[in-house]
């Protein structure tokens, strides 16, 4: 048997957060969150969303592909590795506007924004 208390949660890519939902989701692990690629956090609560991009370390994900207030947004950590060499903007700036599905653990702040770090798949539409 499995019990969900508090509907079906994010753990499944098909009831995902969208970003603006999930900056409400803090210390939720395991949880897949969908927001179109909007931009880079460049210093606490600020953010690039207009190339060319110069960290490659994060990426910042809104609910609309036009989002362009961090108030709506979720920064998205990409630690080194496989999905920040895939997904960072300063490397693919092609992905600007594009969905992502992704999975990985929500915290209340990183870069001064919610967040969702450590980020383990990812799915790009």
């Amino acid at each position: 048997e499995r019990f969900v208390v508090g509907g079906a949660g994010a753990g499944d890519i098909g009831n995902a957060y969208d970003a603006a939902t999930a900056r409400s989701h803090a210390d939720e692990k395991d949880v897949w969150v969908w927001g179109y690629i909007v931009g880079v956090a460049t210093n606490t609560g600020k953010a690039a969303f207009t190339p060319p991009f110069t960290k490659n370390t994060n990426l910042v994900l809104g609910t609309k592909a036009s989002t362009s207030d961090t108030a709506h947004c979720l920064a998205v950590e990409l630690k080194a590795g496989d999905i920040r060499n895939a997904l960072n903007l300063v490397d693919h700036p092609e992905l600007l506007g594009r969905k992502l599905h992704i999975k990985g653990d929500l915290v209340s702040a990183y870069y001064g924004i919610p967040g969702l770090k450590a980020p383990s798949e990812y799915q790009l539409q």
